[in-house]
């Protein structure tokens, strides 16, 4: 969880960038009572994947993204209250290893110039499934 301003991930995926940044460990993705997105509608949703993870973050700047902190790079910025036990402040930044290219699918979030008031409904958006998808053992 984010604590105080939540910076919105949102969905879209980076095509010039795969990354072999995130941890190996395979996980579960569910969006509880998420939709899909139309296609494009979240340019600046980029897709960090290995071979057994993904991670999503925004694009921030054409070289930062700005994302959780389960990702492993030679240049990361961590928040420096993150608690690995109660994952508090789980946020990071990445370094990109060349600048992404900017154009009407590849575009910068827009940042919040000040935090939302508590309680205000806001849209959430990342990479992963929107209902459960379990399969019985009979």
């Amino acid at each position: 969880m984010y604590s105080s301003c939540q910076l919105s991930s949102t969905r879209r995926f980076l095509s010039d960038f795969w990354f072999s940044l995130c941890s190996s460990e395979l996980h579960e993705f569910l969006i509880v009572n998420g939709s899909e997105c139309k296609p494009h509608s979240q340019p600046w949703q980029v897709l960090l994947k290995t071979d057994t993870h993904l991670c999503s973050g925004s694009l921030i700047s054409d070289s930062w993204v700005i994302d959780e902190k389960s990702i492993r790079s030679e240049r990361v910025i961590a928040h420096p209250q993150y608690d690995s036990a109660t994952l508090d402040n789980d946020i990071m930044l990445i370094k990109l290893s060349k600048p992404a290219v900017l154009n009407e699918y590849v575009k910068l979030v827009n940042l919040p110039k000040s935090c939302v008031a508590p309680g205000t409904m806001c849209n959430v958006s990342g990479w992963g499934i929107t209902m459960n998808q379990s399969v019985d053992s009979d």
